[in-house]
């Protein structure tokens, strides 16, 4: 799975889950690694990346997420730049010597970047999600929303969250901006 931040072997174990449920278990766990990759607004696990980024004239460019593991190629107005025209630092900042490129896809990358490791606490928060739906469809029918229960005449509200908040939080810390 591409962007899987746990494995099925790892939440098969902690969850103490059958090889019959894999399927729906790593459908969970992608859509779980989805749903962080959506909140943190970068890739979080490690993949092949190939873009273009308009230039504005600056010596500096941010990719769209880090560490950087490495960079494949680097070009300018479609010049292939040589490793000694630029630096990547691995908070994905990419910074050029002599250029100041501009124009619309002025600059196109390939490397990869993402963790190669996925810290613990990321692999923590997609399993709680991924616990948390198996609870929901199991009792709930997969359904999402308010529940009004009443307990002796009155009435009371409880809120279902899509994504505990123990992970949602886990997630948000992953979209601080880099060190600069």
């Amino acid at each position: 799975m591409v962007g899987a931040l746990v494995t099925w072997e790892k939440i098969k174990v902690i969850l103490n889950l059958d090889d019959d449920q894999q399927e729906t278990i790593e459908f969970l766990i992608s859509s779980a690694s989805f749903q962080a990759e959506k909140l943190a607004d970068r890739i979080l696990a490690a993949q092949d990346i190939d873009i273009t980024i308009d230039g504005t004239g600056a010596r500096e460019y941010l990719l769209p997420s880090y560490p950087v593991n490495n960079t494949e190629m680097i070009r300018v107005n479609d010049n292939e730049l040589q490793p000694n025209e630029y630096s990547v630092k691995n908070n994905g900042i990419i910074r050029f010597k002599n250029y100041r490129p501009s124009g619309y896809d002025a600059i196109s990358y390939k490397g990869n970047i993402g963790y190669e490791t996925i810290p613990e606490d990321l692999q923590q928060a997609v399993i709680e999600i991924v616990s948390a739906n198996i609870r929901r469809f199991t009792t709930s029918g997969g359904l999402v929303g308010i529940k009004s229960m009443t307990a002796n005449g009155a009435v009371t509200t409880q809120y279902e969250l899509d994504i505990p908040l123990t992970a949602r939080s886990t997630f948000l810390k992953y979209a601080r901006e880099p060190n600069i």
